[in-house]
């Protein structure tokens, strides 16, 4: 399998920070690439910075993170990359794929939630991704 490299995807360079509080983020896609993960499938990364996100204490607003989707049997990481392609307003065509490119610029909101790094420290997670028109009929009348 080839590797297509998108523009603007970087390396961590191990920066450890407080994770994020569990909530809904507004993020903007800024890279994005194919490759294939550790164990052998097929994977879409992509990197993406905080646009807006809830109160708390420690600065945000142009955090980035990155996504990892592997392509496997699992409806979990199906649905996640689903989710996050109709977020994009993007679709997955079953004859021309899915190019991780399309997305770049796109803007989504997601879902975090708290979970466990590899590490074992506490790492949070984008469960789940959100149309800005599907984020915005979640929250109607949330204030109420």
């Amino acid at each position: 399998m080839s590797k297509t490299v998108v523009k603007g995807l970087s390396k961590s360079k191990g920066i450890t920070r407080e994770p994020y509080a569990p909530g809904y983020y507004k993020l903007e896609i800024v890279g994005g690439e194919e490759t294939t993960s550790k164990s052998g499938n097929q994977m879409f990364v992509h990197e993406m910075k905080i646009v807006e996100g809830p109160e708390q204490k420690q600065k945000i607003e142009g955090r980035k993170f990155t996504s990892y989707f592997p392509i496997t049997e699992s409806e979990f990481t199906v649905d996640k990359l689903a989710d996050f392609v109709k977020a994009c307003g993007l679709r997955i065509g079953s004859d021309d794929g899915y190019d991780p490119a399309k997305a770049i610029g796109k803007e989504v909101w997601a879902q975090f939630t708290m979970g466990t790094g590899s590490n074992g420290t506490p790492q949070a997670q984008a469960s789940k991704f959100y149309s800005e028109e599907e984020y915005t009929a979640k929250n109607a009348g949330a204030d109420d």
